[in-house]
């Protein structure tokens, strides 16, 4: 199977324990306070665990929480998840929202549906928190993210961590944060920012209905077909969570995503299993150009822990250290880098992190690229270039379905050329400007240029209205009657060139064919 499956057999406490966190981190107090089964009216399972059926998904497993029922997340993504609500009727028949998550979006707890929440204490083992999550959604379609903020939030508290935060709710700049007291803060933030992570936050350019800009498109991972792993019509990129902690402290953190408007069109957070983390992030996934060099930092701040680096699953010799470093990184050192850290004393306890490092290669054009001289067909000192022809002669045996080259009038390339291009002065030197991207990674390119240029084809007399040069023997090689006389062939120039300048050609004469 490609599409993900879900089990719906484990408990809350399961789902944390066993799923989600492993065995390192101190865990107690799990509850679903609120979902579909034990607030909704019509029984649903709104929590479980999931895998991946070698569908195309970031995580292979963990844990996931929906607004409506887990059975219908399977893919492929063939027919609308609504289960909070009755098409015949248009209206709800599921259960309640969550008060918190309306305040972090902005609107009245009665706008919120569908909540479904997981709950727990830990005792972080260092002073970092971080878990990896993707939000799933059926909101993604027509301009439901310009009106509908589907969310969730991963609220925080304990020592140290203030119960009212600023946010920016709207993800707007110009209009002002908002303080907001849920008990602790809210760590499901779009990287960098106080923005919460909601439908509206988060998507793509929306061009039809009411229409909106796109926001935070980096985060925005797909619009899914008929063929996908799940059955949602689109989701974000992974996401990290992460937060300072103290270590040894308890702490309470509350997982709830909620549906915005009413119980139609469920949205989902899949939160990749072991990835709640007390230990170590080597932080997101990294997409970069070859010659870029990378330090991917382990250190837990625990006496006496030992570090073993692998990648693809296959230890690094001799990096044992909390500190790797990849210098000046090729195509080839491209992979998933691992950290495991066993902590001192025997327990066993084994801290895990792991990071995908891609490095692009850069193009490399060939040099110089040969000027492109033509001889024009008409004589005009016009010629169409069909510029798309120099694409092998510049890639140089590199792969055209890796690079993708593209042709300029200037050299800021921002006067592209997409179809043939004519030169624009007559007989006048043109450069054209190459740009060369990686498809994969666009920032990884390389440029180069070459020249255009249009010459006069020849249109020589014909030999019939050459006239014959004919000469009388002379003794201007000591013998008058031998038969042999020297030809000024030049003489003929001006007829051979019929009309043409005899500075834009140069003649030359042969006795043979």
């Amino acid at each position: 199977a490609q599409s993900v499956t879900v089990n719906t057999s484990l408990t809350p406490a399961q789902l944390v324990q066993d799923v989600l966190v492993g065995s390192c981190t101190q865990i107690s107090n799990v509850v679903s306070s609120k979902n579909g089964q034990n607030t909704g009216t019509n029984n649903l399972i709104s929590f479980g665990s999931f895998a991946n059926g070698q569908g195309i998904f970031p995580f292979n497993n963990g844990v996931v929480l929906t607004t409506g029922a887990i059975n219908t997340i399977p893919g492929p993504n063939s027919t609308r998840q609504s289960s909070g609500w009755t098409v015949s009727t248009l209206s709800d028949n599921g259960w309640t929202g969550d008060n918190d998550i309306a305040k972090l979006l902005g609107i009245a707890p009665t706008e919120t549906h569908n909540a479904t929440v997981l709950e727990f204490d830990f005792v972080p083992i260092t002073d970092q928190l971080s878990f990896d999550y993707v939000m799933a959604s059926e909101e993604y379609t027509q301009d439901f993210p310009c009106q509908f903020s589907d969310g969730f939030a991963f609220i925080l508290s304990g020592p140290g961590i203030p119960t009212s935060n600023l946010y920016d709710v709207d993800g707007d700049p110009s209009t002002p944060d908002v303080s907001i007291d849920v008990g602790g803060v809210n760590i499901a933030l779009i990287p960098g920012t106080n923005i919460p992570v909601s439908i509206t936050n988060i998507h793509k350019n929306i061009a039809t209905g009411l229409a909106c800009n796109a926001k935070n498109e980096a985060y925005f991972d797909q619009v899914f077909s008929d063929n996908d792993a799940t059955n949602f019509n689109g989701q974000t990129v992974k996401l990290t969570a992460n937060a300072t902690v103290q270590k040894g402290a308890t702490y309470h953190i509350k997982l709830v995503i909620a549906e915005h408007t009413d119980g139609e069109y469920d949205s989902a957070v899949f939160l990749e299993a072991n990835s709640f983390n007390t230990g170590i992030n080597l932080g997101l996934d990294q997409d970069l150009c070859e010659g870029t060099s990378v330090t991917l930092n382990a250190d837990l701040g625990v006496h006496g822990a030992t570090y073993t680096w692998l990648k693809d699953g296959v230890i690094i010799p001799g990096q044992i250290n909390t500190l790797l470093n990849i210098n000046n990184g090729r195509p080839i050192d491209s992979g998933v880098y691992r950290i495991e850290a066993t902590l001192p004393g025997g327990g066993g306890c084994v801290i895990t992190d792991e990071v995908n490092i891609l490095f692009n290669e850069i193009p490399k054009p060939a040099i110089p690229i040969a000027s492109w001289l033509v001889c024009d067909d008409n004589n005009d000192g016009f010629f169409s270039f069909n510029l798309s022809l120099k694409n092998t002669e510049i890639l140089n045996g590199q792969d055209p379905a890796t690079f993708l080259v593209q042709y300029y009038k200037d050299a800021n390339l921002t006067q592209e050329i997409l179809a043939n291009y004519t030169n624009l002065v007559a007989y006048t030197q043109e450069i054209i400007y190459v740009k060369i991207t990686n498809k994969n990674n666009p920032t990884c390119d390389a440029t180069t240029s070459f020249i255009i240029n249009v010459f006069d084809s020849p249109r020589p007399a014909l030999a019939a209205n050459i006239p014959t040069i004919s000469k009388c023997d002379d003794a201007l090689d000591g013998d008058s009657t031998n038969g042999f006389v020297l030809f000024d062939l030049t003489s003929q120039s001006t007829t051979i060139l019929n009309g043409q300048l005899a500075t834009k050609f140069d003649l030359a004469f042969y006795t043979d064919a």
